[in-house]
Order: C-alpha cells, then sequence, then structure tokens
C-alpha cells in the first residue's frame, strides 16, 4: 500500500536555501528530510499561516541532538544555523509587532498540523516564512 505524500518546506542550512519538497507522512520520512543522520525531532516553533481554511499552526520539526552532535561552537558553525522571527504571543509584555529571533542549528522542516494533530501539507507561503528569516550562518563546505 503507497502512503500519502505531503508537501513540506525544508530549511537546508547545507545549500542556504529554503524550498518545497514532498515526503512520505510518517516519521522516518521526517528523519530522512531533515538529514544529517537525524533520529529524533522536536518541535522547534509553531509558525502561524494567513490560510484561512485551517486553525492549526504549522509546526516547525528540527533535530532534537543537532547541539549533540556538536560539541564545540567551531562544530555548531560547520553543521550550520538559522535563524527566524517569531512573534512571541505568550509573553505579554511584547508589543504584537515586536519579534523575538530564535537560533536553531542543523535543517528543519515545516509540516501542516491537522485538526486532530497529524501531519498534512505545509500552510504557511515561502513568502511568509521569508518575512519571518533572518539568514544562514555556516562555515562548513
Amino acid at each position: 500500500m503507497k502512503q500519502p505524500l505531503i508537501k513540506a518546506l525544508k530549511i537546508d542550512v547545507e545549500k542556504q536555501s529554503i524550498y518545497e519538497i514532498e515526503i512520505v507522512n510518517n516519521l522516518e520520512a521526517k528523519y530522512e528530510a531533515i538529514g544529517n543522520d537525524c533520529r529524533l525531532i522536536e518541535v522547534g516553533a509553531f509558525l502561524p499561516h494567513n490560510n484561512p481554511l485551517r486553525q492549526c499552526r504549522d509546526a516547525m520539526y528540527v533535530d532534537e541532538e543537532a547541539l549533540l552532535k556538536c560539541p564545540t561552537r567551531d562544530d555548531v558553525y560547520n553543521l550550520g544555523i538559522f535563524k527566524l522571527a517569531l512573534s512571541p504571543r505568550n509573553l505579554p509584555h511584547f508589543q504584537p509587532e515586536q519579534k523575538v529571533i530564535h537560533t536553531f542549528v542543523g535543517n528543519a522542516i515545516i509540516v501542516g498540523s491537522s485538526d486532530d494533530g497529524d501531519s498534512e501539507s505545509h500552510n504557511i507561503s515561502l513568502k511568509d516564512l521569508h518575512e519571518r528569516f533572518m539568514g544562514f550562518y555556516r562555515t562548513g563546505s
């Protein structure tokens, strides 16, 4: 039985690019899409989107063990990092237009979330993601 594909956005620190990919909707495919021998993922951020038909936010998955694979600061920059500006909605002392810069190590993928918590194709547009994106930082080759 062929498993359904979903569309995801990949933040690729090696290529220093953000692009759309298709993956099978299972955990192993998420590991493979993140790459760098990923064996454990976590939600790095929830990203709101402008799709009025979807109430849920998209989830950005990152390698939970990325820092464990980088014993030194140089190793972190060889692997690569990226930064996103995210709204601190749950922090009442910030104004809505203010953003907090978050730093992530390694690659990430962004998928949508259904009403019952399952993964589905992403809802955030590349344009919206680029508006939050603050840059890649990598010294590796």
